[in-house]
């Protein structure tokens, strides 16, 4: 086993991980906060017709806590099929730092608030991650 400590709570928390990948968040009492943390974290790609919606959707969606952080890379090429026409664009790309209780109003919130007909939300699954980071991502979501 690695021990280690993890930000958050005023430092009480505690990391313990297996070489599996699997993540263990523990109180300094030995309390079990989270039984495996990289499956709680979620990385979602969504794409946005240009940087100004991509910047908009991502603030909307830290304010609501439905994400922790969410970078976004100003200039992607798309090269798609839609309505039986081949497009090539230029778009912005989110890359959007959640957990899966989060997910479903995050996903609901973008079909909302997204210009698109049919927006991208691709949520992908954690092999592993930062302990600290991990922690905080769920912290960041957990009012949901």
């Amino acid at each position: 086993m690695i021990w280690g400590k993890v930000a958050g709570q005023g430092g009480k928390l505690q990391w313990r991980g297996c070489h599996s990948g699997k993540i263990r968040l523990m109180t300094k009492e030995g309390n079990k906060l989270r039984k495996d943390a990289c499956g709680e974290v979620l990385v979602v790609l969504c794409t946005c017709p240009d940087p100004g919606i991509a910047e908009r959707l991502a603030g909307g969606l830290v304010e609501h806590n439905l994400a922790a952080c969410v970078n976004i890379l100003p200039q992607i090429r798309s090269i798609y099929r839609w309505q039986g026409e081949l497009n090539n664009d230029s778009e912005a790309l989110m890359v959007v730092k959640t957990t899966r209780a989060a997910y479903p109003g995050l996903q609901l919130w973008l079909q909302e608030n997204h210009p698109y007909d049919v927006p991208e939300v691709l949520a992908l699954p954690l092999e592993a991650g930062s302990p600290d980071y991990l922690a905080w991502v769920i912290e960041e979501t957990a009012t949901v």
